[in-house]
């Protein structure tokens, strides 16, 4: 596992510097990269901690039982591998998140940027045919979104690769690369119900030869069971973000207002 994630790290460092040459200093699209870097940096400082002996004694100081995990160590071992994948998942996962929102922003129209806002109170308008100019207005203050950011992400990305279609289609296959997305998407919502899915029944989703099932009031199984498939899910979307902003020629500077945030790589 070591070996994967420092090979991942050093990638990721190879982009970094290939993403610098095409866009300007504190562009958002080499933020993300970055962001990435740091990501899979912590969960590979967390995997030394795993085998060092801090760990152990970092645990039986915890506990207030009296040898809870002395002979035992399987139990917080499993707990912090848990947490290690869940937190990496989730930190990509909201990185990919905030840096689509920004990349939306520059390049949809006004009139796209407005449709997204308002698609939750156009849902409502498109069932109740007639109501009061009062009640409209209470409804439009309620469900209009006032920023972009509270809008969803499919609403956001969907609207990008409209712009992109032509040139990202030489590369990779975009209804497939939606469908992926949606899965990560769901895949981290369960994370806040410890992996236990909520929801409608649906089809079971394959990737990498890997079957994730999502059953209503169950834990996300997947089978086979792989150790790194939370890294391959974070690799494949650094993959679709990279097609994402290399379908796109304007490289004109759009600046991270979180820059600051990380020490850039040098």
């Amino acid at each position: 596992m070591k070996d994967r994630i420092l090979f991942e790290i050093r990638n990721m460092e190879n982009l970094i510097e290939e993403i610098r040459l095409k866009y300007e200093e504190k562009d958002i699209r080499i933020s993300y990269f970055e962001y990435i870097h740091a990501h899979l940096a912590f969960y590979f400082q967390n995997l030394y901690f795993l085998d060092d002996n801090c760990f152990i004694d970092a645990y039986r100081k915890i506990s207030n039982i009296p040898d809870l995990y002395r002979d035992n160590l399987q139990i917080p071992t499993k707990h912090l591998i848990y947490s290690n994948n869940s937190k990496l998942l989730v930190d990509c996962w909201a990185s990919f998140e905030y840096v689509i929102t920004l990349i939306a922003e520059r390049f949809v129209t006004i009139d796209e940027k407005n449709d997204i806002l308002q698609n939750d109170y156009s849902c409502v308008k498109k069932i109740i045919k007639s109501i009061s100019e009062e009640i409209d207005l209470k409804l439009r203050k309620k469900l209009i979104n006032k920023h972009f950011t509270l809008c969803s992400l499919p609403e956001k990305y969907n609207k990008l690769y409209k712009i992109i279609k032509d040139k990202y289609s030489q590369k990779r296959n975009i209804e497939n690369d939606k469908k992926f997305l949606g899965f990560v998407g769901r895949l981290r919502n369960c994370i806040h119900s410890n992996y236990v899915y909520f929801g409608n029944e649906i089809e079971d989703f394959t990737f990498n030869d890997i079957k994730i099932a999502f059953k209503n009031g169950k834990l996300v199984t997947f089978n086979p069971i792989k150790d790194d498939i939370i890294i391959d899910i974070v690799i494949e979307t650094v993959n679709i973000f990279k097609c994402i902003i290399d379908s796109n020629e304007d490289k004109k500077l759009i600046e991270n207002p979180a820059s600051d945030l990380y020490e850039p790589i040098r």
